[in-house]
């Protein structure tokens, strides 16, 4: 009988850790050498249109987005992502009157775009690892866009004057910005690949058509930090 109990306890230690085997080997995956990826971006940016020198500002945008990878060697790959960014600008308004209340006095008008985008780049990754697990990769591509809505806003807690209005009319329909990125990847355990890099968006398309003037002008510029999830 103990001899029976010792042969079955073996196997059974066989048979656990003969299952435990693969897990290790999973969560020691290599996803630098993964031919596709698939995952999700985030990014936390600050927009303007960089043409707009001393009557505009920056103002804090987010994004997310849908991501695909394929990598056609260790090196060389393309990243294909879909989804939604909020791009615009801050426009400085003067204050003639310097009292509260008044219909100049706040200076915080905001023109909000909504814009569904592809983002396309094509990457390259060093093999070597700057840190254990953890290689630079570096991105070069464009971003076709359709601006979905667009709002011209004010914020102010004293200002009553200014409906939030549509501005899609003055806003051209779509652009296609270039796109540079410079950042990391990492190889996390459990097969998964994370990556953070800075993002930025440049045009060359005027998007705004001024309705009293109708000067041209407004070229998208984004600059951000994103962070992609890849499994």
């Amino acid at each position: 009988m103990k001899q029976l109990f010792f042969i079955t306890f073996l196997i059974a230690c066989k048979f656990t850790f003969g299952q435990l085997t693969p897990t290790k080997i999973e969560l020691n995956k290599n996803m630098f050498l993964q031919q596709k990826l698939y995952g999700f971006s985030f990014n936390n940016s600050w927009v303007g249109f960089h043409d707009w020198k001393d009557s505009a500002f920056l103002k804090p945008v987010l994004g997310l987005h849908a991501d695909y990878n394929y990598f056609f060697t260790e090196k060389l790959g393309l990243s294909i992502q879909a989804g939604l960014q909020m791009r615009g600008v801050g426009i400085i308004t003067p204050d003639f009157d310097n009292s509260v209340g008044n219909q100049d006095s706040t200076g915080r008008q905001r023109h909000n775009v909504r814009s569904l985008e592809v983002p396309i780049q094509f990457y390259y990754r060093p093999t070597k690892e700057i840190i254990k697990n953890a290689r630079l990769v570096f991105g070069f591509g464009l971003v076709p866009m359709y601006h979905q809505k667009v709002v011209r806003k004010w914020y102010s807690v004293d200002d009553g004057f200014h409906a939030p209005i549509s501005y899609k009319s003055n806003y051209h329909m779509f652009d296609v910005p270039l796109r540079l990125s410079s950042g990391l990847d990492v190889n996390v355990a459990g097969g998964n690949l994370f990556r953070a890099a800075l993002i930025l968006d440049y045009g060359f398309i005027n998007n705004y058509k001024n309705p009293l003037t109708a000067d041209k002008s407004s070229k998208h510029f984004l600059l951000g930090v994103q962070m992609t999830f890849l499994f």
